[in-house]
């Protein structure tokens, strides 16, 4: 899976486990605690942190999309500041609508507001607080993979320079590596003065080696271009 797709579900996960443990504990300052039965209370809890988790993800989405049109950082802090800023302005609007509006639920006497605009303030620190701890894991897990996907591309490259450099190795498994051409041996340099690993003594050790010891010598095929300066060699003597 690709880094910002496994950042995402990080986020979206952690965030819906802490949204859920949050409307468990905010759920005394409202009515329908008091009021409702058990199985509407469950169908609230699991309703209220399914559109949590809907909400995270609708939001994290828009402020990816910001960050790219504006060109911030990818997963940066400008990002996550987008994201904390709009799930927080769609509580104010969301509880505004539900409690003034629709009366789809409201407040205890215990629950305290914001003024002029009535907004619990348990919902608006839920989408203050919760956005900021689920970002601290996704971000470790995005700094991990990186590190990872790093190091294993340094290790990749590692392997690639050694194939490149030790071309003993052949780089096709179950084949050896394709003989040296003749004409790419002739161009080097101590191939025009001799025979490889054939070149020809000096001095003390032309007259006691070369010529008294030819048995320890590599083999010399006919047709090599400096055949015939061995063989005047050993014909015109020390």
């Amino acid at each position: 899976m690709y880094a910002p797709a496994r950042f995402f579900a990080a986020y979206i996960a952690v965030a819906t486990i802490e949204n859920l443990f949050w409307e468990v504990t905010q759920l005394p300052l409202y009515t329908i605690w008091w009021s409702g039965t058990p199985h509407e209370i469950l169908v609230t809890l699991i309703h209220c942190t399914g559109g949590d988790a809907l909400i995270a993800s609708f939001m994290l989405g828009i402020a990816a999309a910001v960050a790219r049109l504006l060109r911030w950082p990818r997963l940066g802090l400008r990002m996550a500041i987008a994201t904390i800023s709009l799930g927080a302005a769609y509580t104010i609007f969301s509880e505004w609508l539900n409690v003034e509006i629709r009366r789809s639920w409201s407040y205890t006497a215990t629950m305290p507001v914001l003024p002029w605009i009535g907004t619990g303030l348990a919902p608006l620190l839920q989408w203050l607080i919760v956005p900021s701890l689920a970002f601290a894991p996704a971000f470790a897990l995005a700094f991990a993979l990186a590190v990872a996907r790093r190091a294993v591309r340094g290790i990749e490259i590692g392997c690639e320079l050694t194939l490149v450099c030790n071309q003993r190795v052949s780089p096709w498994p179950g084949l050896t590596r394709p003989p040296t051409p003749s004409l790419r041996t002739l161009r080097l340099r101590q191939d025009v003065r001799g025979c490889p690993g054939q070149a020809r003594a000096r001095g003390f050790w032309r007259r006691n080696w070369e010529l008294n010891s030819p048995q320890d010598r590599g083999p010399i095929f006919p047709g090599q271009p400096c055949i015939a300066r061995e063989k005047a060699a050993l014909h015109r003597g020390p």
